[in-house]
């Protein structure tokens, strides 16, 4: 377990690939990329994504409900609940701004 904390692992169990899938059938959720999980030295598991939400949704309120409601499911709906979650949420334009490394 120590190895897996050092070499910055995902959380034995959980699978990126359903925890994407899952993520992208919320409403209002357009794209994910750079989702990265790990656990920190605590045993703590943690995951950091970047959720594409549309233009609108900045502007109607959804911003912060799309934001609650990715951290309410990788809390909830995996066999490792990850409680620690940050979340940034962007529009397609921003996402398509950053270095293409990064959308892996």
């Amino acid at each position: 377990e120590s190895f897996r904390i050092l070499m910055d692992f995902t959380p034995a169990g959980l699978d990126l690939d359903q925890v994407r899938s899952h993520i992208l059938e919320l409403e209002h959720v357009e794209d994910v990329h750079d989702l990265h999980a790990t656990t920190v030295a605590t045993g703590l598991p943690t995951l950091t994504a970047h959720v594409v939400i549309s233009q609108g949704c900045f502007t109607d309120g959804h911003a912060e409900e799309v934001i609650a409601n990715v951290k309410d499911c990788v809390a909830h709906h995996f066999d490792v609940p990850i409680q620690h979650s940050t979340i940034q949420v962007e529009t397609a334009r921003t996402a398509s701004e950053e270095p293409e490394i990064s959308k892996h």
